[in-house]
């Protein structure tokens, strides 16, 4: 049974979300238990980009870095900030979905903060 492309696309998604979701939890770990579950998360992460390599995708996440107009991404508090700040991506909602030529194939979804001093 084939997926459609929105299907794949929500799973490519949902995949991610929960690597990140897993990712938070491993942090509240004891050291001991963190790197054994952080080895299962990276494995993870290594077979989810081979699949999406192999069918030609790739996923961009601008988490940490400075923003701008841009970006292919939606932030959903641009609201905040005057025309003068130079606010940084907080963490991704949604990653950017691009293909192997760099066209992009759906747009990501961030929160914004304000840079540190």
């Amino acid at each position: 049974m084939d997926m459609d492309d929105k299907e794949y696309l929500n799973f490519i998604i949902e995949s991610w979300r929960f690597s990140n979701l897993f990712n938070q939890v491993i942090s509240k770990l004891p050291d001991e238990e963190k790197r054994r579950y952080t080895g299962r998360l990276d494995w993870y992460k290594k077979q989810l980009d081979a699949t999406l390599k192999g069918c030609g995708y790739k996923l961009v996440d601008h988490s940490n870095d400075i923003y701008d107009a841009g970006m292919a991404l939606t932030p959903i508090n641009i609201d905040e900030f005057s025309e003068y700040e130079n606010p940084v991506v907080d963490y991704m909602v949604e990653p950017i979905i691009m293909d192997e030529k760099g066209n992009i194939i759906k747009t990501g979804t961030a929160m914004l903060r304000r840079e540190a001093c």
